[in-house]
């Protein structure tokens, strides 16, 4: 199991609640066994430019996933945003939220129907657990 967290602001983060996410994902199956996943914590220019070149959307957002290969997957989360939207008393439970739901799209869950939310939130909620 690898987690590699890179956090490029100035936020002070829980990098073992992260990490314990991640093992519960995986230890639960929604990430394989083995499977290396890259965080990277970072400012709104940041996933501006990434919402741009990936998704055509010039427009903050708090998380995008990127799967690399069956076994590897990057998640960027910014938390500029997040404090923003969630302020401080939020701000953690988030973080961690949006976290879990970047782990979920990464396994190939996705948000469109209702159908698909429900799972997902399902899932994201074992994965929040602990």
């Amino acid at each position: 199991m690898s987690v590699l967290i890179d956090n490029r602001t100035d936020f002070k983060i829980s990098c073992k609640r992260l990490e314990q996410i991640y093992e519960k994902a995986v230890k639960i199956g929604v990430l394989p066994k083995g499977y290396e996943l890259d965080v990277c914590l970072c400012e709104s220019d940041f996933i501006c430019q990434y919402n741009k070149d990936y998704r055509g959307l010039a427009a903050k957002t708090d998380v995008l996933s990127f799967e690399l290969s069956e076994f590897a997957g990057s998640v960027l989360i910014c938390l500029e945003y997040l404090w923003e939207r969630s302020g401080k008393e939020q701000f953690e439970q988030d973080l961690f939220s949006v976290f879990a739901h970047g782990i979920c799209h990464l396994s190939g869950d996705d948000h469109i129907t209702l159908e698909q939310r429900k799972l997902m939130s399902s899932r994201e909620k074992m994965i929040l657990e602990m």
